[in-house]
């Protein structure tokens, strides 16, 4: 993890167009007053594109934050990530199931 200006974070038009959640962003913005501190760190690539974290990204612009805690990604796209990690879950919950057959 390293710290970083947030000015230098560049948002894609994909997050500015679209609406957070509400329960998301109260949840986010609840721990920020009662700890002043990010409840998850922002994800940027190697361009400083915001890959993740865009709720907290609003939170800390909000409040004038000007360094936050950032996570450079090595991946090219999130959603391969998260598809390839649910897959693995899916794995890990599997259950063998049995099958009788009878008269």
């Amino acid at each position: 993890m390293t710290y970083m200006k947030l000015k230098n974070i560049k948002i894609k038009d994909s997050y500015a167009v679209t609406v957070p959640k509400a329960e998301k962003l109260l949840k986010c913005k609840e721990h920020w007053e009662k700890n002043h501190t990010q409840d998850r760190y922002l994800t940027i690539d190697h361009n400083y594109n915001l890959i993740d974290g865009y709720i907290q990204y609003l939170i800390l612009k909000e409040n004038n934050v000007k360094e936050v805690e950032v996570k450079i990604s090595n991946y090219k796209k999130k959603q391969w990530r998260r598809k390839r990690n649910n897959i693995m879950k899916k794995l890990e919950h599997r259950k063998t199931t049995t099958y009788i057959y009878g008269i």
